[in-house]
């Protein structure tokens, strides 16, 4: 019984550090992207 809740809290820790990750290089991308077009509009 044990395993079973600790391969589960494991499961949504990993879904939940993926969720971080994808949020974090969203950012990065997007700071990225709108750095280039300001330096375009130069």
């Amino acid at each position: 019984m044990s395993r079973y809740y600790f391969y589960k809290y494991s499961y949504e820790r990993e879904r939940e550090l993926c969720f971080c990750v994808a949020v974090f290089f969203f950012f990065i991308t997007e700071r990225i992207y709108l750095n280039t077009i300001y330096y375009r509009r130069i």
